[in-house]
C-alpha cells in the first residue's frame, strides 16, 4: 500500500489575514474554497504537491496541549521569506539561526519560528 502526504488542517482566528499570509508570503496557491456553515475554509497547494487547509474557526488563545505544534516549510531563502513575513504582520518566536539536526554535523538547517497573522506557528527553513 502506498501512502503520500496530502494535507494538514489548521484552525485560524483571522481567516483573511491567514489566507493572505499563506498565499502572499509563502506562495501557496488556492485550489478550493467553501463554507462549513458560517466557517470559511480553503485548500492551498504547495509546490511539493502537499496542501494546507485553513478553517476560520480558531481562537487567538493558545491551546494548553495542542496536537499540532507547528507547520515546517522549506523555502529557497529564509531571510527573504522572514522579512516578507514580518511585513505581513508575523511575530518572531525564535530569530533566524543555524541548527544541527544530525549527530555527525552534516545536516544543518537555517530556520526561524514565527507566529503567523491570523493564527498558527510556522517554522521556515532551508538546508545549509
Amino acid at each position: 500500500m502506498a501512502c503520500k502526504f496530502h494535507h494538514v488542517t489548521l484552525s485560524v482566528y483571522d481567516f483573511e489575514k491567514a489566507l493572505e499570509f499563506y498565499k502572499e508570503v509563502l506562495g501557496l496557491k488556492e485550489v478550493l474554497s467553501w463554507m462549513m456553515g458560517d466557517t470559511p475554509a480553503v485548500m492551498l497547494k504547495m509546490d511539493c504537491g502537499g496542501h494546507i487547509e485553513l478553517f476560520g474557526n480558531g481562537t487567538p488563545e493558545p491551546e494548553s496541549n495542542p496536537s499540532w505544534i507547528r507547520v515546517a516549510l522549506e523555502v529557497d531563502n529564509v531571510d527573504t521569506t522572514y522579512e516578507k513575513a514580518l511585513e505581513y504582520g508575523a511575530e518572531t518566536l525564535s530569530p533566524p539561526r543555524n541548527i544541527i539536526i544530525a549527530d555527525d554535523g552534516i545536516k544543518k538547517i537555517y530556520c526561524v519560528f514565527i507566529k503567523c497573522p491570523g493564527g498558527g506557528v510556522v517554522q521556515i527553513y532551508e538546508y545549509k
